[in-house]
């Protein structure tokens, strides 16, 4: 599926939509003057209360609780030769998914993960069940992400939806602390 810009919002235009409806509410209602305390309204009062829990995870604070930890750093390095290779397998170049081809080709030997990839593992390797949901498969995946400066640019919105390597340890951490795993 192609990405298309002209239907979708990028991160700057959703913060924009979010100051328009703070402005919309509390401004233009007279309910607030300031526009800076419109938004804290607006956040404090409106969203947070909506919000669910999992919209609060800190990723940085998982990464250093979970992560970056010595034993984390032990046990994923035992397995790095496996993880590797499974990752080999799962990740595709990505270029399937690529509307841009100068960035398909400027990538072309940088494997990432897709979502779908990173569902078909968890489906393959039969971790997904009741216990652990599609859902909960997906906010590993999300959560996992780098962020990038620029996604408008093709390369960078290419890194923005994908795992690299280094991502999808993240995400078999966060995994790990999602599911109760036989020992």
């Amino acid at each position: 599926m192609k990405f298309d810009k002209s239907t979708t919002l990028n991160r700057m235009e959703f913060m924009q939509c979010l100051v328009r409806l703070a402005a919309r509410r509390y401004v233009f209602t007279g309910k607030q003057k300031d526009m800076s305390e419109a938004l804290h309204q607006f956040f404090n009062w409106d969203l947070d209360a909506r919000l669910h829990p999992a919209s609060f995870q800190s990723s940085n604070a998982f990464r250093r609780r979970y992560c970056y930890t010595e034993a984390t750093s032990s046990a994923l390095e035992a397995h790095e030769r496996s993880l590797r290779a499974l990752y080999a397998i799962y990740a595709a170049d990505g270029k399937e998914n690529e509307g841009d081809r100068a960035a398909s080709l400027s990538l072309e030997t940088t494997k990432l993960m897709s979502h779908d990839e990173w569902t078909r593992f968890c489906r393959d390797m039969r971790l997904v069940d009741r216990e652990f949901t599609p859902r909960e498969a997906t906010l590993c995946f999300v959560w996992s992400r780098m962020r990038v400066v620029d996604e408008s640019c093709a390369t960078s919105r290419r890194r923005l939806v994908h795992l690299g390597f280094e991502d999808f340890l993240e995400a078999i951490v966060r995994l790990c602390t999602m599911k109760a795993l036989p020992t």
